[in-house]
């Protein structure tokens, strides 16, 4: 969780300080825009990440599949 609140203060903060899409940059707006999208940005992570972990158990469940270190 920690990298992807880090990836997403980078990017979002890229975005916001660099893109020239926000005429008037305020630090009170931008943690608004934290607050608003954070969440959801989290939360597609942790949804890829349940997902690949799903795909990691049944692969390894089936026979003659197994994990190399």
């Amino acid at each position: 969780m920690a990298a992807t609140l880090a990836a997403f203060a980078i990017s979002n903060g890229a975005f916001y300080w660099f893109g020239g899409q926000v005429a008037d940059t305020s630090l009170a707006q931008f943690v608004q825009t934290w607050i608003d999208y954070a969440p959801s940005f989290l939360g597609s992570t942790l949804m890829y990440l349940g997902v690949a972990a799903v795909v990691d158990r049944v692969a390894l469940a089936r026979p003659g599949i197994a994990r190399h270190a």
